[in-house]
């Protein structure tokens, strides 16, 4: 989910994620986290943590290595 997420889009997965009951969710480290928060604030869920999928993470962290 980038940038150019239409207010619909938004509103489908916040409602998505209130009607499955989804405790929290996870940010890709490929996307913008900022996005990600608000969606997480506006569905009164938690932010779990970062998953790397398409990338490393910097040195010391947890996604500094496979």
């Amino acid at each position: 989910m980038g940038g150019g997420v239409t207010p619909e889009r938004r509103r489908y997965v916040v409602e998505s994620i209130r009607t499955f009951g989804v405790p929290a969710i996870f940010v890709e480290t490929s996307v913008n986290k900022k996005l990600i928060r608000e969606i997480a604030r506006e569905a009164g869920v938690n932010i779990g943590g970062e998953l790397y999928s398409d990338s490393m993470g910097a040195a010391g962290t947890a996604g500094e290595t496979y």
